[in-house]
């Protein structure tokens, strides 16, 4: 079951920011919906190019003692060590620094932990490696704020520590129980989370912090940031579309204009995995990052090493780029395979009912890659709509490893954070979390878990909130070009869901290679003819037919021939562009049914 809500605002004042601002009212409508109220955040929003939604890289906390590190330890000749993440922002926010500072003539090179001997974060064996190697400045991206242990450790080896993050910043709470920061003891630490950092955007990615290190420094050397932005611009926006944080305020003005510099990508190897993925002469959306070209940068760190996408971004040789390219597309076809293989088996272990009742899934797959268990937290979590941990063995041999992926309404974060007595590492967001345990700690974290979740079975309900009450056969190109101002999509600024009922269902027919996109037929309470489009569910819409009307409904719609047997239903709706062809036509996707009161 799902519920539908209608998102209420206040009439006058979307009157009033459609009068002030001369836009569409159902423009400004949608505007408030998202927040996007006041005066200089709308023109922000829909005229960047007068208004951008650019801060000081300075007002980040922290900022200044970096720069200052950083240019003294180039100035001294000190090697500097970027430590990244192997996922898509830590990979980018690793080339942007290593770019950075090569441009910049320090002795630098990175390192990225391999997944399933080191996971995530700093850990002390890679540590003792670089000190090893002469370290001087251990310079972190996306990743580090909760390595307390880790940097002082660092520390103790000799070397200067930068921690560069965005990741929630641990907290113990006193016995007024007041939230206290825990910070990392390194020598600088930017991170707009902290809660003393007065930085308007607390939602910048690690690559997005890693951007703003760069603005800093061509600012404070002189260099000419206007030239060079591009090559750190598209980093930037790859990986603050897949990192899938806020896309508001100055993250929704920096995809904006970075959607715009991909379409002719300066970067040698974002030029080459654009053409291997095969979206070479496209105009560039969320869509193509978030979901073709993020999974094969992500396969690198899954099922290969992260160094290799990096190796990609940095590299000069266009032969070269295209090789890795390649081996990046088909690293991702395999990691399709490994994801369906280990969403089957998570169904099969539930499909036992020994988790019925739980409301947190905590799911051990032992035979389970631990670099897809993230991917198919994800699956169950969205058919399922229960916050959920895949968990598999880890390198070590008595631990296991894990990502979780949460639903609204339940802080993944600080969930974990009150079992962390059964953790040995942890870290992640209010949507996402990873963490490593002793095998031997499972049920008692999955029982304490479900013991302290105070979600109700109505919060356990996936919610489809509605922007606008809109009759489908009102969508045109008009209304894509009204739309396109609100581009890009993402978090915190999702796509309009339209919502309309009473339609009576003509024709149902089966499209596509595996026949299970379902075109449907309706009449609207206008008498005119619309064909939406449903993606991937049909099996429900088969027996949600079964269940409300006649078991012989589905065959009927299939010829069109009802026999008096009306079908009327309501849909929410969003609208896309639908380019074939050379033919631009305006394309309606349904995004949920259900029966039509009579």
């Amino acid at each position: 079951m799902t519920k539908w809500l209608l998102r209420q605002c206040n009439n006058d004042e979307v009157t009033a920011m459609a009068e002030t601002h001369h836009i569409h009212p159902m423009l400004a409508k949608i505007l408030y919906l998202r927040g996007i109220k006041a005066p200089q955040e709308v023109k922000a929003f829909l005229r960047p190019e007068e208004n951008p939604a650019l801060y000081d890289p300075f007002t980040l906390l922290g900022m200044d003692a970096c720069c200052d590190l950083l240019l003294s330890a180039i100035e001294e000749e000190t090697p500097i060590t970027v430590f990244g993440d192997y996922d898509v922002d830590g990979i980018t926010a690793t080339t942007i620094l290593y770019k950075l500072l090569q441009k910049l003539d320090a002795q630098v090179d990175y390192y990225i932990p391999q997944r399933e001997a080191e996971g995530y974060g700093l850990n002390m064996a890679a540590i003792d490696y670089l000190a090893e190697k002469g370290t001087g400045l251990l310079l972190t991206c996306d990743t580090g704020i909760a390595a307390v242990k880790e940097v002082a450790y660092a520390k103790e080896k000799g070397m200067t520590v930068i921690v560069t993050d965005h990741h929630e910043i641990p907290f113990a709470l006193d016995e007024n129980g007041v939230e206290s920061p825990i910070l990392p003891p390194a020598d600088a630490v930017v991170n707009a989370k902290n809660q003393d950092c007065p930085y308007p955007c607390k939602a910048l990615c690690g690559a997005g912090v890693t951007y703003k290190i760069a603005e800093a420094l061509y600012q404070e050397t002189g260099l000419d940031w206007q030239a060079d932005e591009q090559e750190y611009l598209e980093l930037a926006t790859i990986a603050t579309v897949c990192d899938l944080v806020d896309l508001v305020g100055e993250n929704h003005f920096l995809v904006k204009r970075g959607l715009k510099v991909l379409a002719t990508p300066r970067n040698l190897g974002i030029n080459a995995l654009i053409q291997a993925a095969g979206i070479e002469g496209k105009e560039p959306t969320c869509f193509h990052i978030g979901f073709i070209l993020g999974p094969c940068i992500n396969a690198s760190g899954r099922l290969d090493m992260a160094t290799l996408a990096v190796e990609l971004f940095i590299s000069e040789d266009e032969i070269r780029c295209r090789e890795i390219a390649a081996e990046l597309v088909a690293l991702n076809q395999e990691r399709k395979q490994l994801t369906a293989a280990g969403v089957k088996a998570a169904e099969e272990l539930l499909a036992t009912g020994v988790y019925q009742n739980d409301k947190v899934l905590v799911l051990y797959l032992e035979d389970l890659p631990e670099s897809v268990a993230g991917i198919v937290a994800g699956r169950i979590k969205e058919k399922y709509y229960q916050p959920v941990f895949i968990l598999t063995n880890a390198y070590e041999e008595g631990f296991v490893k894990g990502s979780g992926r949460s639903i609204e309404g339940y802080h993944m974060f600080q969930a974990i954070s009150s079992a962390k007595e059964l953790l040995t590492v942890f870290g992640g967001h209010p949507m996402a979390a990873g963490l490593t345990m002793p095998k031997e700690n499972i049920e008692a974290f999955r029982n304490q878990l479900n013991a302290e979740i105070t979600l109700s079975e109505e919060d356990m309900k996936p919610v489809y909130l509605i922007d606008h009450v809109l009759p489908m056969d009102s969508c045109n190109l008009r209304l894509l070009e009204l739309l396109d101002r609100l581009e890009p999509f993402g978090k915190s600024n999702p796509q309009p869901i339209f919502a309309d009922k009473g339609l009576q269902v003509l024709k149902v027919s089966c499209i596509g290679k595996e026949q299970n996109v379902l075109k449907i037929k309706v009449k609207t309470g206008r008498n005119m003819i619309v064909e939406p489009i449903l993606f991937g569910q049909k099996d429900k819409f088969i027996d949600m037919l079964a269940s409300s009307y006649a078991t012989t409904t589905w065959e009927s719609l299939q010829k069109e021939n009802l026999k008096g047997h009306d079908v009327y239903l309501d849909f929410l709706y969003t609208v896309n562009l639908n380019e074939y062809q050379g033919k631009r036509n305006c394309q309606i996707q349904i995004k949920d049914f259900r029966p039509a009161k009579q």
